[in-house]
């Protein structure tokens, strides 16, 4: 029997990728003007990619413990995750701390 891949796990890296889309044209704006103050479309947006990302982690956890499943999408989906929260902080404490 070949096993199939997870659902969720599917939508994990979708979503993460989805994110890391979003992500690209604030991130733009902001290191091309970092002494400015954000926008109130900019952090919409960026609360909203959190949101959306949280959303991606959950599923990509869930799509990790399921069992007779592929696992491989829900493994991109959880570290595309944490790697943009992990891009998310660095970028606050560099502009927080004037790195």
């Amino acid at each position: 029997m070949e096993l199939k891949h997870s659902r969720k796990g599917i939508a994990s890296f979708v979503i993460a990728l989805v994110v890391w889309l979003l992500l690209v044209g604030p991130v733009l704006a902001f290191t091309t003007a970092l002494t400015r103050r954000y926008d109130v479309l900019e952090a919409s947006c960026l609360i909203l990619c959190l949101l959306l990302n949280a959303t991606g982690l959950g599923f990509g956890i869930v799509g990790l413990l399921e069992r007779d499943r592929k696992h491989v999408f829900a493994v991109l989906g959880v570290t595309l995750s944490w790697l943009t929260v992990l891009v998310v902080m660095l970028l606050g404490f560099a502009v927080t701390y004037g790195w």
